[in-house]
C-alpha cells in the first residue's frame, strides 16, 4: 500500500469539538477507515475525511455526506 497524504482535523459543530483525519484522495480515505469509523465527503470544498460513526448526525449538519463505513 502506498503512502496516502493526510492529516489532523477538528470541526466545531455547536459546542460538540469532532476530531477525525482528512485525506487527500478516496482510496487513502478508505485504505485508513477502522471498525466503527466512517469516509465523509463535503462536495463545496473537496473534504474528504474519517471520523467516528457516531459523529454522523453532526457533520451531516454542516453538509457531509457518507460514502462508507467500517
Amino acid at each position: 500500500m502506498g503512502a496516502h497524504l493526510s492529516w489532523n482535523r477538528m470541526w466545531l459543530v455547536g459546542e460538540k469539538k469532532i476530531a477525525g483525519r482528512e485525506f487527500e484522495s478516496f482510496v487513502g480515505a478508505l485504505c485508513h477507515c477502522e471498525q466503527n469509523q466512517i469516509v465523509l465527503c463535503r462536495i463545496q470544498d473537496d473534504s474528504i475525511c474519517v471520523t467516528e460513526k457516531n459523529h454522523l448526525p453532526e457533520l451531516s449538519s454542516i453538509g457531509y455526506k457518507l460514502v462508507a463505513k467500517q
